[in-house]
């Protein structure tokens, strides 16, 4: 229903209603508002010179996802929580944007070649006008100074600030899950974190998409033990949202932090990261990741606390690295955020070297880190220095018997895709005992291109996956 006139008869008089029949038809009602809206949204896009096609395939997907979360949000009265709307997503707005710009600057190329008392001429540079981008904007460093006479408060002193972000970067099973726990009953107690970085107190609120809420609830009592605590010191401050299996993204949560009140919580933990990655992203695409960040960095301004996120490193040896260079996928993820912690094999076992690489902050000095199940505690003991040095990938190489010289993309398919879809990752891990990483995704890239495999992507918010190819009858 198109027409403004006969909308506003359906949808904007009060209406009655017979006994039993209020809520169907408020339901009803709802429905012709939703595509009534959604409507107005298309055409806007399409004044924006979106083609129908990019909507259906480059925009809906997205939108979609973020109604369907928006939908089941419980319900709560005392929050008014608007639907996302289909020209307002990121999406749509990075598509829609260049071709504003190209049609105003083409309005104004348009009136520079026409005679200057033109009618078209006139016409051109009033619509020039009403489209015309708002002016840059920027302040004086006096000003700025006026605006910011402070740092933001501290959360985590030496380390993180309301606002900021924090990535915690370890190789899988380290025990990062752990100190994190750690971290947010430091937090919500306002006790110092291992005894160094003093905190200040706030709830905490943990999301969390690899555990199930029986390890969660099993899990923080112990720390709290190990730290002296009694429950009535910390039940109260740390909330927990588990969402292994939930389908959730960092996209897709959007309306969840926006239904959060500002200040409610001090610091938001997101581990694990890397199952926040909305389908179809790369953890490896800077360009992706930077996209990422920025959600989290929306999060915690309009949510004024600090996030903390939790993530795997590259394989391989991690001693002869920089600091900000640990950390599996783009380079984008150390530089985006305002502080990178890493946690290091020390040569000892079961201990750990923690370095921090701080923007807000002055330099802060390595730690060596011991085990005592459950917690991490400083070994002031141990020299930092003294990282483990793994086996030179040279050496590896050497050790490795060498793979056959007959690999091709069948072999490879035959070898390690046998059953149903699986990730690339989880592909390349099964060949890693016969193939090199690089070896395992060029044969897997070669499977493709020749048409041995086909990516799948059972939803919107499903990760992509690798399937045997279907071959018809006659077919190569």
């Amino acid at each position: 229903m198109t027409d403004p006139e006969r909308r506003f008869t359906f949808i904007g008089e009060q209406t009655a209603y017979r006994l039993g029949h209020a809520v169907t038809a408020a339901r009803t009602r709802g429905r012709h508002q939703a595509l009534a809206t959604s409507n107005d949204a298309w055409s806007r896009l399409k004044d924006h010179g979106v083609s129908s096609d990019q909507i259906v395939r480059s925009l809906l997907p997205a939108w979609l996802a973020e109604v369907r979360a928006w939908a089941e949000q419980p319900a709560k009265p005392e929050v008014v929580a608007v639907p996302p709307v289909l020209d307002e997503t990121e999406a749509a707005l990075r598509l829609a944007a260049p071709r504003v710009v190209t049609r105003e600057r083409a309005s104004l190329n348009d009136s520079l070649s026409e005679p200057a008392h033109s009618d078209h001429a006139y016409t051109t540079k009033q619509s020039t006008k009403a489209t015309e981008a708002p002016p840059p904007q920027f302040i004086s460093v006096r000003q700025l100074m006026a605006a910011c006479p402070a740092l933001r408060p501290p959360v985590i002193d030496g380390l993180l600030r309301e606002g900021e972000t924090m990535n915690l970067i370890a190789s899988p099973k380290t025990g990062k899950s752990w100190l994190v726990l750690d971290l947010a009953i430091a937090v919500a107690t306002g006790r110092p974190w291992l005894g160094r970085f003093p905190t200040v107190a706030g709830d905490v609120l943990i999301i969390d998409n690899e555990l199930h809420g029986e390890t969660s609830a099993n899990r923080i009592p112990k720390v709290a033990k190990a730290r002296g605590l009694g429950t009535d010191e910390f039940a109260d401050k740390v909330f927990i949202r588990n969402l292994r299996g939930g389908l959730q993204d960092i996209v897709s949560l959007g309306p969840y932090f926006r239904a959060i009140e500002p200040g409610r919580f001090r610091l938001i933990v997101l581990d694990a990261f890397y199952r926040f990655l909305p389908a179809g992203m790369d953890e490896n695409a800077n360009a992706d990741m930077a996209s990422l960040y920025n959600h989290i960095d929306r999060y915690a301004a309009d949510l004024a606390c600090a996030f903390v996120l939790i993530h795997h490193s590259s394989k391989g040896n991690q001693s002869g690295k920089s600091v900000t260079d640990v950390g599996a996928g783009a380079g984008s993820q150390s530089r985006a955020t305002d502080a990178h912690l890493v946690l290091r094999p020390h040569e000892e076992p079961d201990v750990v070297v923690l370095d921090a690489a701080v923007r807000s902050w002055p330099p802060q000095e390595s730690a060596c880190l011991r085990w005592a199940f459950p917690v991490w505690d400083v070994a002031d003991d141990l020299d930092p220095k003294r990282l483990k040095v793994e086996t030179p990938r040279r050496r590896q190489r050497a050790d490795r018997p060498s793979p056959p010289e007959d690999w091709t993309p069948e072999r490879f398919v035959g070898a390690f895709m046998s059953g149903g879809p699986a990730l690339r990752d989880e592909i390349l891990m099964a060949a890693a005992k016969d193939l090199s990483h690089a070896k395992a995704s060029s044969m897997l890239k070669l499977a493709e291109a020749r048409g041995l495999v086909q990516r799948v992507q059972p939803g919107p918010s499903d990760r992509v996956r690798f399937v045997v190819a279907q071959r018809t009858e006659g077919g190569p």
